[in-house]
C-alpha cells in the first residue's frame, strides 16, 4: 500500500589588519571582545596582549587564513628575512636554488599551506618558500646563533609537572615585536600550537594537545646537506603526528635531514624528555638522566635535559670541533650549558613556571644582544608563557605573557540531560568539555514501556534530531535534551498523525487491544504488522508530504474502529445486523439485475 502511496506522490607596520567586504565572516568561540578579525574558519585575537591566530581546515585554507588576516605583517617579515640574507652577501638566485633543493623533501600538505599563505598575503610562492627555509640555508653556511633550552619534570619540579624552556637568540627587531602564536586545527593529525613569528608556518618552538613539546638549537656540523627536509617542517610534522616521544624520535631520525641541530622533546602526559642530536647522517638520543651524557665536562641530571649549541655525542662532536672539550673554542656555548646545569641543580625539586622564567632571564642563558624570544611551557597542563623582543629591548627584559589551556584552545561545554522514560548512555549525562568542532556521538536508550521521541535544545548541528543514535558537532556551549514518550506500536498511524497521543491513534490502539490481541488470528495479524510497518513509518516520517495521503487512507479503518470501540454490545449487534441487511439487499439487487440480462441489444 505504501508503494502505491509513494509512487502516487512526487594597527602598526607589522600588524595592519584589513577587514573588507571580501571577508567571509563566521562566528568564533573566542571572547568577541578579543577578536580582531576573522576569515572563514580562521580568526585573530588579542589574548592578554599576545596575538593569537587560529587557523582551521585544509592545508591551503589554513595558509590562506594566515596570509589574509596578517597580510602586511607576513609580507614585511618574510621580505626582511630575505633582505637580511642578501645583506650578508647571499644572492637572491643562490637562496632560491638552496630552497628548491629542499623543496622535494617538504610534505605536500605543507607545500599547499605555503601556497595558501602566498595567495592570502598576495605574495609569490618562492618568497614564502624562502621564508621557511632560511634557517637551514643560514646554518648550512657560516651562520651561527645562541639558542638555549631545558626540560625538567617529576622530582625536579615543585608540582611534578613538565616544564620546557627555550631562549631564542637570533637578532632584535628595531620596532614592534614579530612574535605570533598560531593554533592549528588541521584536518589530519593533532591540534598544535606554534610559538613563532609572522609568516613562518614551520615550528621552532611548539606544543601539541597530547602534551608533546619541541624546540631546537643550531649545532653546526660539517655533516650537512641541503638535500633534506627543512628543520621547521620536520618539527611541525613532529607536533602534528606524534602522540608520544617514541613517535617523535622516529620522525626525526627517519627523516632526510639538512645540517646540525640539537632538538629537545618533552612529554607532559607521560613525564619524560630527551635531547636528539642530529646532522645529515647522524641521530643520537639522550634521555633525561642518561648515563651517556656523562662525558667530561658534561654530566647527566635525573629528570632533566638541557642543550645549547654544541654536541655531547663524541661522534657528532667530531663533525663540529676539535678537541672534544667545548671549553676550548666553544666556551660561548659551554657557558650556557654550565649555567643551566647549575640553575637546575641549585633549585632541584622547587622548579615551577616562575622559576623557569627566571632561568631564561639569567645571563649567560639570556643572551642580551640577540634574545629575540623566550618561552616556557607547562606541558602537563598545556600552558605557556612567552616574551618577545621589541624596540631593541631583549625578550628577557620584557613581560612574559601567560596563556592558559582555555586561552589557547577555547574548549566548549556540552550539557546533556533527558526526560523521564530513558537516559543518554553515550557519552552520558552531565556537562562534557570538548574542543570546538568536535563531533560527539549520541546514544539515547528508552526504558521499558517508553520510546525515544527526539532531541531538543541546541540541536542545529545534530545530524538527525529524531534518531536515538546520532551525532552532534559542538561549535559552542550547547545544551540538549533526549526526550522520551510512552511506547506505542501503532507505527504507521503515529507517523501519519505526528504523535502517539492523536485521537485517531488512540482509537486504533484500543481496537487492537480489545479486538485483535484477544484471539489467535488477530494476534498473528498484529505481529505481522509489527514486523513490516516500522520501515514504512520511518519513510513517512522522512517524507512529511505523505502524511495527509496516509491519513486519508486510514480514514475507513479509523471510522470502523471508532464505531466498534465506542458502541455498546446492543449497538454493535444493531450495526452488525444493519450491515448484514444492507449486504443481503445489495446481493439480491445484483442477482436480479444479472438475471434480467441486458436492457438493450
Amino acid at each position: 500500500m505504501l508503494k502505491k502511496i509513494v509512487s502516487g506522490t512526487v594597527s602598526t607596520l607589522l600588524v595592519i589588519i584589513i577587514v573588507t567586504l571580501a571577508c567571509n565572516i563566521q562566528s568564533v568561540k573566542a571572547d568577541p571582545s578579543n577578536v580582531i578579525a576573522t576569515y572563514g574558519r580562521g580568526y585573530l585575537e588579542d589574548v592578554n596582549g599576545a596575538l593569537v591566530l587560529h587557523v582551521k581546515g585544509s592545508p591551503y585554507e589554513m595558509g590562506y587564513q594566515n596570509g589574509f588576516l596578517l597580510k602586511d605583517s607576513v609580507q614585511a617579515v618574510i621580505q626582511s628575512r630575505i633582505q637580511r640574507m642578501i645583506d650578508m652577501g647571499y644572492s637572491y638566485e643562490y637562496l632560491v636554488s638552496c630552497a628548491q633543493a629542499m623543496e622535494p623533501h617538504i610534505p605536500q600538505e605543507y607545500i599547499e599551506e605555503m601556497q595558501g599563505l602566498a595567495d592570502g598575503a598576495s605574495m609569490n610562492y618562492t618568497d614564502v618558500l624562502l621564508g621557511q627555509t632560511i634557517s637551514d640555508i643560514t646554518y648550512y653556511g657560516p651562520g651561527w646563533t645562541g639558542c638555549s633550552g631545558f626540560v625538567v619534570f617529576g622530582n625536579a619540579t615543585m608540582d611534578g609537572h613538565l616544564y620546557h624552556g627555550r631562549s631564542v637568540d637570533f637578532s632584535l627587531p628595531p620596532d614592534e615585536p614579530v612574535g605570533l602564536i598560531t593554533v592549528y586545527e588541521p584536518e589530519n593529525g593533532n591540534v598544535f600550537v606554534n610559538v613563532g613569528f609572522f609568516g613562518i608556518i614551520g615550528i621552532s618552538t611548539g606544543i601539541n594537545k597530547e602534551g608533546i613539546t619541541v624546540t631546537y638549537k643550531l649545532s653546526s656540523s660539517t655533516d650537512k646537506t641541503l638535500d633534506g627536509m627543512p628543520i621547521l617542517f620536520m618539527l611541525k610534522k613532529v607536533l602534528q603526528y606524534s602522540n608520544n616521544l617514541t613517535e617523535a624520535i622516529d620522525i626525526i631520525c627517519q627523516t632526510d635531514r639538512t645540517t646540525g641541530w640539537n632538538v629537545l622533546l618533552g612529554d607532559g602526559k607521560n613525564l619524560n624528555a630527551c635531547a636528539v642530536e642530529i646532522s645529515d647522517n647522524h641521530c643520537k638520543v639522550f634521555w633525561a638522566g642518561d648515563p651517556a651524557e656523562n662525558r667530561e665536562p658534561h654530566y647527566s641530571i635525573p629528570n632533566a635535559v638541557r642543550r645549547t649549541n654544541h654536541y655531547v655525542d663524541p661522534e657528532l662532536a667530531a663533525t663540529q670541533r676539535s678537541p672534544y672539550d667545548p671549553r676550548v673554542g666553544w666556551n660561548w656555548s659551554w657557558n650556557r650549558y654550565e649555567k643551566l646545569s647549575q640553575l637546575i641543580e641549585d633549585n632541584y625539586g622547587n622548579i615551577d613556571a616562575e622559576m623557569s622564567i627566571e632561568f631564561l632571564r639569567t645571563p649567560p642563558v639570556a643572551w642580551a644582544e640577540i634574545n629575540l624570544q623566550s618561552v616556557v611551557f607547562d606541558s602537563t597542563d598545556l600552558e605557556l608563557w612567552v616574551a618577545d623582543a621589541a624596540f631593541n629591548t631583549p625578550a628577557y627584559e620584557r613581560e612574559f605573557i601567560y596563556l592558559s589551556y582555555d586561552d589557547l584552545f577555547h574548549p566548549v561545554d556540552l550539557t546533556i540531560s533527558s526526560s523521564p522514560g530513558g537516559n543518554v548512555t553515550t557519552p552520558g549525562e552531565g556537562i562534557f568539555t570538548y574542543d570546538e568542532g568536535t563531533v560527539v556521538d549520541l546514544v539515547a536508550e528508552a526504558q521499558e514501556g517508553y520510546r525515544f521521541d527526539r532531541w531538543t535544545g541546541d540541536v542545529d548541528t545534530i545530524d538527525n534530531v529524531e534518531a536515538a543514535s546520532t551525532s552532534i558537532t559542538v561549535n559552542g556551549n550547547y545544551s540538549i535534551i533526549a526526550n522520551f514518550a510512552v511506547a506505542t506500536r501503532c507505527f504507521i498511524a503515529t507517523a501519519a498523525y505526528g504523535t502517539p497521543m492523536a485521537e485517531e491513534v488512540q482509537i486504533l490502539r484500543e481496537f487492537r487491544d480489545e479486538y485483535l490481541l484477544t484471539n489467535p488470528l488477530g494476534q498473528a495479524i498484529v505481529n505481522f504488522y509489527y514486523r513490516v510497518s516500522p520501515p514504512m513509518a520511518e519513510f513517512i516520517t522522512e517524507h512529511p508530504a505523505l502524511k495527509p495521503v496516509v491519513r486519508a487512507g486510514l480514514m475507513p479503518a479509523v471510522a470502523m474502529s471508532t464505531v466498534v470501540v465506542n458502541t455498546s454490545p446492543a449497538e454493535k449487534t444493531a450495526i452488525l445486523g444493519l450491515l448484514v441487511l444492507v449486504s443481503v439487499a445489495v446481493a439480491v439487487w445484483a442477482t436480479r439485475r444479472r438475471s434480467r440480462g441486458p436492457l438493450y441489444t
